[in-house]
């Protein structure tokens, strides 16, 4: 699913994971691009969620998803 996804993307520098939870599907997509931003609703997911290098996650709803 993820090689499916990386290559439907526009670009490899930057994907958006909406709806994190506690990070299992960012795991898989840091192979494929540069960065990625993990968003969730919930505070307490995000800090579950394991530390990634390239990863930055923030607690909040996918309507007003930080990224830049």
């Amino acid at each position: 699913m993820f090689d499916y996804l990386a290559s439907m993307a526009p670009g490899r520098s930057l994907a958006w994971d909406c709806g994190t939870g506690s990070g299992q599907a960012v795991a898989h997509l840091v192979r494929y691009f540069a960065r990625v931003i993990a968003t969730d609703a919930s505070r307490q997911q995000i800090e579950n969620a394991k530390p990634l290098a390239n990863v930055e996650y923030k607690a909040a709803p996918a309507e007003d998803a930080p990224i830049q």
